[in-house]
């Protein structure tokens, strides 16, 4: 699998970055989640989110290339998501990640390192 993210995207990481390095995880059913979040245990795809972590959970051991580096996720999400993604800004200011379809429209970059 392989994720390519737009500029705006890279901007956004390296920002994010710039002081302090992250693994970055590709989760989409609230797996990984600040403790005011339940997890999503029957969730397909709700809401994809990139998030940068200080160490990848343990189940995250799928590896996805990209043009920032490694980007965990599970097994289970080459069944949900598509070989080829792109992360990207939309028209309407969105983060969108987009395979053969949209994949989620509403996507999120959060930082959730200590």
């Amino acid at each position: 699998m392989n994720v390519k993210f737009d500029t705006n995207v890279l901007d956004k990481l390296s920002a994010l970055t710039a002081d302090k390095p992250a693994v970055l995880v590709l989760d989409y059913d609230y797996s990984v989640h600040a403790d005011d979040i339940p997890a999503d245990s029957c969730a397909m795809i709700s809401r994809i989110r990139l998030l940068l972590l200080d160490a990848a959970p343990e189940d995250f051991d799928t590896k996805i290339n990209s043009n920032f580096g490694v980007v965990y996720a599970k097994e289970l999400a080459q069944t949900f998501l598509d070989p080829e993604m792109s992360f990207r800004r939309g028209e309407n200011g969105l983060w969108q990640v987009v395979g053969s379809s949209v994949l989620d429209s509403n996507a999120q970059i959060v930082d959730e390192r200590k």
